[in-house]
């Protein structure tokens, strides 16, 4: 079975001003610019991807959670952030490709002095259409995590090394 989708186009910000900064992580949780197909409605992007630009201000954490669709995260700010994924802290740097197993602890922050800024991927749209989407919070804002100088989880930018 296949879904009906149409083809659309916007224009590009690289400007973190659409994002609301007026309030903090507590009251919202997350802030995201959600990339949504008008042809399809939110949370679809594509038939079966979901994707969002996300934006964590400096000393933020996004609490812990785990979540049975899967997530990457390609990133496009140039300020110091991290996601940590089943106690693998991963500093994320502008260019990389962060991956997110399905149902595996994680959290993001920013230990920059500026705004981090991410495009997150996700195949939550097929999920919600099955529908057999699980979302899990950690009962603690971080998952305990140790930096990782190398993980299976990173893949560098243009010009990186392979962390």
């Amino acid at each position: 079975m296949s879904l009906p989708s149409g083809l659309c186009s916007t224009r590009w910000c690289p400007k973190p001003e659409p994002y609301n900064t007026s309030y903090d992580m507590a009251e919202a949780e997350r802030r995201v610019l959600m990339l949504v197909n008008p042809t399809l409605g939110a949370p679809y992007t594509t038939d079966i991807i979901y994707a969002g630009l996300q934006l964590i201000l400096p000393g933020e954490t996004a609490p812990a959670h785990r979540r049975v669709a899967f997530a990457l995260r390609f990133i496009v700010g140039r300020l110091r952030g991290f996601t940590a994924v089943e106690s693998q802290k991963m500093m994320m740097e502008r260019g990389d490709l962060i991956l997110t197993p399905s149902w595996h602890w994680h959290d993001h922050g920013s230990e920059g002095t500026g705004p981090m800024v991410w495009l997150d991927g996700m195949d939550l749209p097929l999920y919600r259409f099955l529908p057999v989407n699980f979302f899990k919070n950690y009962s603690e804002a971080r998952y305990p995590s140790t930096l990782a100088e190398n993980s299976s989880r990173k893949f560098p930018g243009p010009g990186g090394q392979p962390r």
